[in-house]
């Protein structure tokens, strides 16, 4: 068990320190028409919070120390571009995130409940996935255009 507590944990800090978690919280430069896609951002984000709430009280259950980590430094860069670029490299960071709990599974068969666990943030993650791929910016049809 404690390999798979590890391993939960090191999955917590993927999806709590992850770009659709820092955007909640510093949100890009958007146009004021663009209102309505941050609120979708934000009520994305909280989904996917739902999960790190199930993995903290997991670990807390099996006296686990928990470990948050920190944003990567990278993401700071982000604070001055579009709203299209940001969606685009948003897509891309948490298709890795989705990567990454897929292939702990396997390592987790030892633990039903942590597998069990795992296995819900896999489907959480793909309706996250689902829902950045339905944002659209104000005035255009696609997101981040190559001119971006």
């Amino acid at each position: 068990m404690d390999s798979s507590v590890a391993i939960v944990n090191d999955l917590l800090v993927q999806v709590h320190r992850s770009l659709l978690q820092y955007a909640a919280e510093s949100w890009p430069w958007a146009a004021v028409n663009d209102l309505d896609t941050e609120q979708h951002l934000l009520m994305t984000a909280r989904r996917q919070e739902q999960v790190v709430g199930r993995m903290v009280a997991f670990l807390k259950e099996c006296k686990h120390p928990i470990d948050f980590g920190v944003y990567p430094y990278e993401y700071t860069s982000l604070h001055f571009v579009s709203l299209g670029f940001f969606l685009n490299r948003l897509r891309e960071s948490e298709a890795a995130v989705l990567v990454e709990l897929e292939a702990a599974l396997p390592r987790l068969t030892e633990d039903s409940e942590a597998s069990e666990l795992v296995q819900n943030a896999v489907g959480v993650q793909k309706d996250v996935l689902k829902s950045l791929s339905e944002f659209h910016l104000a005035g255009s049809s696609e997101i981040g255009s190559a001119s971006e």
